[in-house]
Protein backbone atom coordinates (compact mmCIF):
# COMPACT_ATOMS: atom_id res chain seq x y z
CA UNK A 1 0.00 0.00 0.00
CA UNK A 2 1.29 3.34 -0.98
CA UNK A 3 2.19 5.64 1.68
CA UNK A 4 -0.20 9.15 1.21
CA UNK A 5 1.36 12.53 0.67
CA UNK A 6 1.50 14.91 3.76
CA UNK A 7 1.21 18.62 3.18
CA UNK A 8 1.61 21.39 5.74
CA UNK A 9 -0.70 24.17 6.46
CA UNK A 10 1.12 26.99 7.80
CA UNK A 11 0.07 29.32 10.27
CA UNK A 12 -3.43 28.28 11.32
CA UNK A 13 -5.52 29.85 13.84
CA UNK A 14 -6.51 28.76 17.36
CA UNK A 15 -10.33 27.51 16.59
CA UNK A 16 -9.04 25.34 13.97
CA UNK A 17 -8.52 21.84 14.98
CA UNK A 18 -7.77 18.50 13.35
CA UNK A 19 -11.76 17.43 13.87
CA UNK A 20 -12.86 20.32 11.81
CA UNK A 21 -10.06 21.79 9.02
CA UNK A 22 -11.53 19.19 6.56
CA UNK A 23 -14.94 20.74 6.36
CA UNK A 24 -13.63 24.29 6.86
CA UNK A 25 -11.51 23.75 3.40
CA UNK A 26 -14.22 22.14 1.32
CA UNK A 27 -16.05 25.50 2.74
CA UNK A 28 -13.74 27.77 1.74
CA UNK A 29 -12.39 26.62 -1.34
CA UNK A 30 -15.40 24.95 -4.32
CA UNK A 31 -12.56 25.92 -7.20
CA UNK A 32 -10.19 23.10 -5.98
CA UNK A 33 -13.10 20.77 -6.74
CA UNK A 34 -12.07 18.42 -3.84
CA UNK A 35 -13.95 15.59 -2.00
CA UNK A 36 -15.13 14.99 1.10
CA UNK A 37 -12.45 12.14 2.98
CA UNK A 38 -10.12 12.71 0.38
CA UNK A 39 -7.78 14.34 2.81
CA UNK A 40 -7.46 13.16 6.46
CA UNK A 41 -5.51 15.66 9.31
CA UNK A 42 -3.21 14.22 11.36
CA UNK A 43 -1.91 16.54 13.85
CA UNK A 44 -1.71 20.18 14.45
CA UNK A 45 2.26 21.25 15.68
CA UNK A 46 3.04 24.75 17.40
CA UNK A 47 6.53 25.87 17.20
CA UNK A 48 9.07 27.13 19.03
CA UNK A 49 7.87 31.00 17.62
CA UNK A 50 4.17 29.88 18.62
CA UNK A 51 3.23 29.67 15.17
CA UNK A 52 0.60 27.28 14.52
CA UNK A 53 0.77 24.32 11.34
CA UNK A 54 -1.55 22.17 10.29
CA UNK A 55 -0.46 18.59 8.86
CA UNK A 56 -2.92 16.91 6.31
CA UNK A 57 -2.29 13.81 4.54
CA UNK A 58 -3.80 13.64 1.00
CA UNK A 59 -3.49 11.97 -2.15
CA UNK A 60 -0.89 12.47 -5.05
CA UNK A 61 -3.47 14.41 -7.43
CA UNK A 62 -4.82 16.79 -4.57
CA UNK A 63 -1.18 17.34 -3.33
CA UNK A 64 0.06 18.49 -6.79
CA UNK A 65 -3.23 21.48 -6.83
CA UNK A 66 -2.75 22.40 -2.85
CA UNK A 67 1.01 23.11 -3.51
CA UNK A 68 0.30 25.14 -6.56
CA UNK A 69 -2.21 27.39 -5.14
CA UNK A 70 -2.99 29.19 -1.62
CA UNK A 71 -5.93 27.64 0.73
CA UNK A 72 -8.47 30.31 2.20
CA UNK A 73 -9.83 28.70 5.64
CA UNK A 74 -12.54 31.37 7.42
CA UNK A 75 -11.83 33.87 4.68
CA UNK A 76 -8.13 34.62 5.17
CA UNK A 77 -5.24 32.70 2.71
CA UNK A 78 -2.47 30.13 4.18
CA UNK A 79 0.62 28.39 2.77
CA UNK A 80 1.19 25.11 1.79
CA UNK A 81 4.65 23.46 1.51
CA UNK A 82 5.53 19.91 1.81
CA UNK A 83 6.06 18.11 5.21
CA UNK A 84 8.90 15.85 5.07
CA UNK A 85 10.32 14.09 8.16
CA UNK A 86 13.71 12.29 8.14
CA UNK A 87 13.76 9.17 10.34
CA UNK A 88 17.24 8.25 12.02
CA UNK A 89 18.55 6.15 14.33
CA UNK A 90 20.39 7.48 17.38
CA UNK A 91 22.19 4.21 17.59
CA UNK A 92 23.82 4.37 14.56
CA UNK A 93 23.17 7.53 13.01
CA UNK A 94 21.66 6.09 9.90
CA UNK A 95 18.80 7.72 7.82
CA UNK A 96 15.15 5.93 7.34
CA UNK A 97 15.33 3.29 9.95
CA UNK A 98 14.63 3.70 14.23
CA UNK A 99 16.45 2.83 16.64
CA UNK A 100 14.63 -0.32 17.75
CA UNK A 101 15.62 -1.55 13.77
CA UNK A 102 18.89 -2.01 15.03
Amino acid sequence: MLRRHRIIILNVPEYITTANIEDKILRQNPELNLQKGSKAAKLICVTKRMHRNAVVEVGAEIRKILLKKTVRIVWQIYKTDYYLTATKSFRSSKFNHRTQDC
